[in-house]
């Protein structure tokens, strides 16, 4: 991080960027500038969290709104959907990076993110992006360890734009997201935590961790009544639990 002092960092508020951050705190305190871009397919409550963490952690930082930004490649829900949304944060972190005379950009991707088939990764690449957690080969596990190890104000649990509970190809508009945000809080609310309400036409597959299953069904019929005030028809448990990028098996 000294060797690099100067850095716009890209900030979501997962356990990556706060790691990064954290780590940038302790090395360069003054020689770093956090990036949140506010994009309009993260939820309510993954916004609030992030800034709040980055409040709790002491940190300054500059939120760059996306009014006005072109988005159709983004909306059209391809498989290269993370590639165009990380080349619009990237390019738009680039404009504060030149605007505050900063030397790069670096982001919070680590080494099994890299080892991985990613079209987030090619932007990233492309705009010589630095990636300190993947170059030096910390992965997931080390990097939870580590945010328990420092009491980072962070939760564990991984959080994911809400587009990726869409199937590949189906558009999406402000309203579907607004209704798959309002599924998940309400299943957080009943005591189901690290949901996923995942979209196939009119009718939903709900995935929660093996442990929480009960609970779906105990409450299955206020589930049901729910979301379909939401606008979806049949609600499904997904038997095999939550897991990332389901949406593509």
């Amino acid at each position: 991080m000294r060797e690099h002092e100067g850095m716009a960092i890209a900030y979501s508020g997962g356990l990556d960027s706060t790691l990064l951050l954290a780590a940038a705190k302790s090395a360069v305190p003054g020689g770093f500038r956090a990036f949140f871009v506010d994009l309009p397919y993260i939820s309510r409550r993954q916004r609030g969290e992030a800034l709040a963490t980055a409040e709790a952690m002491g940190i300054e930082l500059e939120v760059i709104s996306t009014v006005g930004m072109e988005f159709s490649a983004v909306h059209r829900n391809d498989r290269g959907r993370c590639y165009h949304c990380k080349a619009l944060i990237f390019d738009a972190i680039e404009e504060g990076r030149i605007r505050l005379g900063l030397r790069c950009i670096v982001d919070g991707e680590n080494s099994a993110d890299d080892a991985d088939t990613r079209p987030g990764r090619l932007a990233a690449k492309e705009r010589g992006v630095l990636s300190p957690l993947a170059e030096l080969g910390v992965e997931r596990e080390e990097i939870e360890c580590l945010v328990k190890e420092l009491e980072l104000p962070v939760r564990l649990s991984k959080e994911t734009c809400l587009a990726t509970r869409l199937e590949a190809d189906s558009p999406w508009d402000a309203e579907l997201l607004q209704n798959i945000e309002k599924a998940e809080d309400f299943l957080n609310d009943i005591g189901v935590p690290s949901s996923r309400v995942r979209v196939h036409g009119r009718d939903v597959r709900i995935e929660v961790p093996v442990e929480h299953m009960a609970r779906v069904t105990e409450m299955g019929r206020k589930i049901h009544v729910r979301l379909r005030e939401l606008g979806f028809r049949h609600v499904s448990m997904d038997l095999r639990g939550y897991r990332t990028g389901s949406m593509y098996e």
